[in-house]
């Protein structure tokens, strides 16, 4: 283990929220290390983070750049709403270029919620992908269809073995009744197959 030692006025507005940095550190590709807590003992405007091993140096440097950008915010909360099935048995994805259908559901989120800008919805199955490229994507059907997220959803090559995957959109639902599918397509993988995904609605708290 070891910790690094920093002050609030390292932060962006000297505010720190001690789960948010944590998973901030957590989410950064450049460090590595696992971050096990992040602690204020004396009250006095220090506080400590501490990780599961000693860091590199560049590993210190990338921490120094994401204390400096934390701006104190907490991490938002989620009350469930929620849940159904978008794909059950396994569905072998066989289209390399052009996005397929591969599974759906018809529902209307604002029987559950009336805030839509506050639903999220969060898509979690299993995917066994041999080769990288494999992508799949959340449409809401319309004129004309909406993908329901900014950023690609790729799935990393398993080696052929079943792997849980998530995924949360960040595009806010239309009201009345909304007819969501899942496509995938195989962009460059080998093989692609999807099986037991869901879709979760959760809506932001407070």
């Amino acid at each position: 283990m070891s910790t690094e030692t920093y002050n609030l006025d390292d932060t962006a507005n000297a505010v720190l929220d001690m789960q948010a940095l944590k998973k901030e550190i957590n989410d950064n590709t450049t460090i590595t290390t696992e971050c096990l807590d992040v602690s204020a003992p004396n009250h006095e405007g220090d506080f400590n983070i501490e990780f599961e091993g000693d860091l590199g140096g560049g590993e210190k440097t990338e921490l120094g750049s994401v204390v400096g950008a934390h701006p104190g915010t907490p991490l938002t909360t989620y009350q469930f709403i929620a849940n159904t099935k978008l794909v059950e048995d396994e569905k072998t994805v066989t289209s390399d270029s052009s996005f397929e259908q591969v599974g759906g559901v018809v529902t209307k989120v604002d029987e559950f919620a009336a805030t839509l800008s506050k639903v999220v919805g969060r898509v979690r199955g299993s995917a066994k992908v041999s080769g990288s490229g494999a992508q799949i994507q959340l449409v809401e059907e319309g004129s004309p269809d909406t993908v329901m997220h900014t950023s690609d959803w790729d799935l990393a090559d398993t080696s052929g073995a079943w792997v849980e995957f998530e995924f949360v959109t960040d595009v806010t639902p239309s009201a009345g009744t909304q007819t969501f599918r899942l496509d995938g397509r195989l962009d460059g993988a080998t093989s692609f197959e999807l099986r037991f995904v869901s879709l979760t609605l959760l809506m932001a708290q407070p």
